[in-house]
């Protein structure tokens, strides 16, 4: 299911880097037609690890990646700063959610790459802060330097209450996170076991069955991360996971990164899958990548992903899906449900 570089990758973001794991990681490299998310974490790794190891030829342009990435996130820190001040000034209570608070909070010393700002406002306050965010962009593009010169970064993702409503409820949502400072203003982020469960459980599904190696491996990296130094509840976790039934993927995800992680060692068996099961998902997985269908994919996600109370049959599972082949579908089919809440909302509006 991995290649052996993305084995190394886990390894080494778990274990730390060796001789033979970074010979390993740029054998054979073709530097200039490798995926980014790879380069960027051969950059961090170089960083963390010193590059004695690297061929000469490619550190240059790794730590150039890796440069770009952090003089990006950095340059555009006051752009966001003064969307969370109209915010706060409002009497808007706000939190960074998402990849942005592993950047800023859980991983700050981390680069890493952002394709836009994820924040998380209380339901009651979703409405006006959109407008204010709306007003404000506006008037920054007219006026704001980094607006116009970060590229794809300038770019605010809004959520109503919270991250993502199939893994979360908003009051304790909000109730266990904590408050951090940035740039001198006080915001939240969730609590780390939100932020794991984020990682480890999303994306679902058809979407984690489709999901892009680089894309997989850079979110589980990021999870072996935070458990290097982070303490973790994991009864809280587990049980979370539970609540939301979403801990088969939980139970697949941690078996997959216990080699490479010594807080997962000696955990409860209930939150490993254990050798035997993962070993038939990971056929299952492997079988349907190298034959895909609609069939046998939603055979493995009936079989591993939902709990028996909640497994589907096939004519549903067909018109759950029929349209959303990627994560970009996803975004178009939530961005047209809300377009359609929007206008009923209007027009209930405006029949009062």
């Amino acid at each position: 299911m991995f290649s052996k570089e993305y084995i190394a990758l886990l390894s080494v973001f778990g274990k730390g880097a060796s001789k033979d794991s970074i010979q390993l990681l740029t054998k054979d490299l073709d530097i200039d037609n490798s995926n980014y998310l790879y380069l960027l974490m051969l950059g961090v790794i170089g960083f963390n690890s010193g590059w004695d190891h690297y061929p000469k030829e490619m550190i240059p342009r790794i730590q150039g990646i890796h440069r770009y990435e952090q003089v990006k996130n950095s340059s555009s820190v006051p752009w966001l700063a003064k969307r969370i001040e109209v915010l706060e000034s409002s009497g808007i209570d706000v939190m960074i959610t998402g990849n942005t608070a592993m950047r800023y909070a859980f991983l700050p010393d981390v680069t890493r790459f952002i394709r836009g700002y994820d924040i998380t406002v209380p339901s009651r306050d979703y409405d006006r802060a959109a407008e204010l965010l709306r007003n404000e962009i506006k008037e920054s593009e007219k006026s704001d330097f980094n607006n116009r010169t970060i590229n794809g970064l300038t770019e605010i993702i809004l959520h109503k209450g919270v991250h993502d409503h199939r893994l979360f409820d908003e009051e304790p949502f909000w109730h266990d996170g904590h408050d951090v400072e940035f740039r001198s203003y006080k915001v939240r982020v969730p609590s780390l076991e939100d932020q794991l469960m984020f990682c480890l459980c999303t994306p679902y599904g058809q979407y984690l069955v489709r999901e892009k190696g680089p894309d997989r491996i850079y979110r589980l990296v990021s999870v072996l991360q935070m458990l290097k130094h982070k303490q973790v509840d994991f009864e809280k976790l587990s049980v979370s996971a539970k609540e939301k039934n979403v801990n088969c993927q939980l139970r697949f995800q941690t078996e997959l990164l216990r080699p490479y992680s010594d807080a997962l060692q000696g955990l409860d068996p209930d939150m490993l899958a254990g050798e035997k099961e993962y070993c038939t998902y990971l056929s299952k997985l492997t079988g349907y990548r190298d034959h895909p269908s609609v069939r046998k994919e939603y055979q493995l996600i009936n079989s591993c992903f939902r709990p028996e109370d909640k497994q589907v049959s096939f004519p549903e599972y067909i018109a759950e899906t029929r349209n959303i082949h990627s994560l970009n579908d996803l975004g178009r089919h939530i961005k047209k449900k809300n377009m359609i809440r929007k206008e009923e909302r209007d027009q209930n509006h405006d029949a009062k």
